[in-house]
């Protein structure tokens, strides 16, 4: 009987509804209906879809349809790929994003109005390795002569056991130009080179590394300092991925240096083997023009590469890195094929 009971009280109260009610149900839906139409159509159209529609219906009351459809806009993903011409209050113009990479500091610019397409903590200070070297060759030919003979008192083959470093294997008693020892320095990296082209040019080495900082200071860079000419690890000397391709790119503007850091080898007029280039980048990538790689136990890789492919020539910098060549290539790859060129279009004069 329990359930007799409550099936008649669902019953009755079902019978004594007050009519009045649908009435008043019409009469609100009469009201929404339209508002739901006319908000529809009030509403801009977006790529985002549902959200912004949805509020944009429950916004047509208060009349602040706007605002909710702003706030409805999924928030972007951060884009850590740019281009802007290189001048501290450029515009920043969204690109694709460029692919990971195990660098902990990398930058890239196109040629020749500097543009940079990527950064990642372009200021941190890092172990300079043999990119010390391109400093090295800037000194030695803005301060010396090309045809002037160096008598070689550096022995590469003690310095390497030593080091543990890579020298182009200078002897006592030698005797060779400057532009070779250029060419010892920046193809196989040789430390050797670096020490004899110091002694030679300021008469020893730390008046060769002032005139290193003197050049640093010229150049207006903030995070970059030098306490050998060669790059060995040593305390107080660094740079960054922004300097170091200021200063590669510095380079590449001389002919002489700009042609060294393109070869694949090179043969000195001495006794001696065949000279080969650090550079992966030289043997491996399309249109690569150097130019110079480093490599130590604080450095870990870091390399500087550039090349030219479709008329555009760009420059990567990788610091601190676990495979110099595979982040710099793939730099390259993205900012070729992806980054649509930002420099007004002007013939690049090949490297050398």
């Amino acid at each position: 009987m329990a359930g007799v009971s409550s099936l008649k009280y669902r019953y009755g109260y079902r019978r004594k509804r007050n009519r009045s009610r649908k009435w008043l149900w019409l009469i609100a839906l009469a009201a929404i209906v339209p508002a739901i139409f006319i908000g529809y159509n009030l509403t801009p159209s977006s790529p985002g879809g549902g959200d912004i529609f949805d509020a944009s219906v429950s916004c047509v009351v208060r009349n602040d349809c706007a605002d909710v459809a702003v706030q409805a806009q999924p928030t972007p993903t951060p884009i850590p790929a740019y281009a802007r011409i290189y001048e501290p209050d450029s515009p920043i113009v969204p690109l694709v994003v460029a692919p990971p990479i195990t660098a902990e500091a990398a930058f890239v610019i196109e040629e020749p109005c500097g543009a940079v397409l990527f950064e990642l903590d372009p200021h941190r200070r890092y172990a300079t390795a043999s990119l010390a070297k391109i400093v090295t060759a800037i000194v030695a030919v803005e301060h010396g002569q090309l045809s002037s003979p160096v008598a070689i008192t550096i022995d590469g083959a003690e310095l390497s056991l030593a080091t543990d470093s890579s020298v182009m294997g200078l002897v006592p008693g030698q005797t060779l130009i400057l532009e070779e020892l250029l060419y010892g320095l920046l193809v196989p990296s040789g430390n050797d080179a670096a020490r004899a082209i110091a002694e030679h040019i300021a008469g020893d080495v730390g008046s060769f590394v002032s005139l290193m900082n003197e050049k640093i200071a010229k150049l207006q860079l903030k995070d970059t300092h030098f306490s050998n000419p060669d790059g060995l690890d040593v305390a107080g000397q660094y740079t960054s991925a922004f300097d170091i391709m200021i200063l590669a790119r510095y380079l590449l503007q001389d002919p002489l240096l700009a042609e060294i850091v393109s070869t694949q080898n090179y043969q000195p007029l001495w006794d001696g083997p065949r000279l080969w280039s650090t550079n992966p980048l030289l043997y491996a990538y399309d249109g690569a023009i150097g130019v110079k790689t480093g490599r130590t136990d604080l450095a870990k890789e870091s390399l500087v590469g550039a090349a030219e492919q479709g008329g555009r020539r760009l420059v990567a910098s990788v610091l601190r890195s676990d495979d110099m060549y595979a982040d710099v290539s793939s730099l390259l790859d993205w900012a070729f094929a992806s980054v649509p060129a930002v420099c007004p279009a002007e013939a690049i004069t090949p490297a050398g």
